[in-house]
């Protein structure tokens, strides 16, 4: 992934990187991951989010 990255960003460093993950990833992991792509010289990065799966999950807690 970082070679990729690192690839795709010489070309266009600002090239924006998106982060797509869930409660199921844990948070140290997407830290390591957005570190890399630090390194690999992103400087735009973000989150994906879905609406409908947090919409979800906030249905799934309630009914706790």
């Amino acid at each position: 992934v970082a070679r990729r990255a690192r690839a795709v960003l010489s070309r266009d460093p600002a090239t924006p990187v998106l982060v797509k993950a869930d409660e199921r990833v844990a948070y140290g992991s997407v830290v390591r991951g957005m570190v890399l792509l630090q390194q690999a010289g992103a400087t735009k990065i973000g989150f994906l989010t879905d609406p409908k799966a947090a919409r979800a999950l906030e249905d799934l807690e309630r009914r706790r």
